[in-house]
């Protein structure tokens, strides 16, 4: 009997070139807004080199400001929450896209992050202009 070894075929990708991953956000016990949903969405396009992180929550307090965070730990101090123009009623939208020139969070650059992929593993959070913590998790 004679093994036969299969080759790839080149034409036919043997793993997705653009891997998205997902995950939900959770409200901590403590949370103001304890109806609160959120899910980030990570991509890597690895023909392009690009990597998109986008941040959704809803059933946030109305008449609040909003920051998504990427943090080392759970309830790392960070400096006031200044970007709010992402909040629209309840609603939060964070989109951080490489391909568009943006960085993937703030000083990435100086941090020699540029792919989504480097923060695997880092805490994410939804805090309020005040800095309370609406929700968070873990990026996959």
């Amino acid at each position: 009997m004679q093994l036969k070894v299969c080759k790839p075929d080149p034409m036919k990708p043997t793993q997705n070139v653009h891997p998205t991953e997902s995950f939900r956000l959770s409200c901590p016990s403590d949370a103001p807004s304890p109806n609160a949903t959120g899910q980030i969405f990570v991509k890597l396009d690895g023909i392009h080199g690009t990597s998109v992180l986008d941040a959704r929550a809803k059933k946030l307090d109305v008449g609040n400001g909003y920051c998504a965070w990427i943090l080392g730990y759970f309830g790392e101090t960070t400096p006031p929450c200044d970007n709010t123009s992402n909040v629209l009623g309840n609603t939060a939208h964070f989109l951080n896209d490489t391909s568009k020139g943006q960085q993937i969070f703030e000083g990435a650059l100086s941090n020699d992050v540029v792919r989504v992929d480097q923060i695997s593993g880092k805490a994410v959070e939804i805090r309020d202009i005040f800095g309370v913590t609406h929700l968070r998790g873990v990026i996959p």
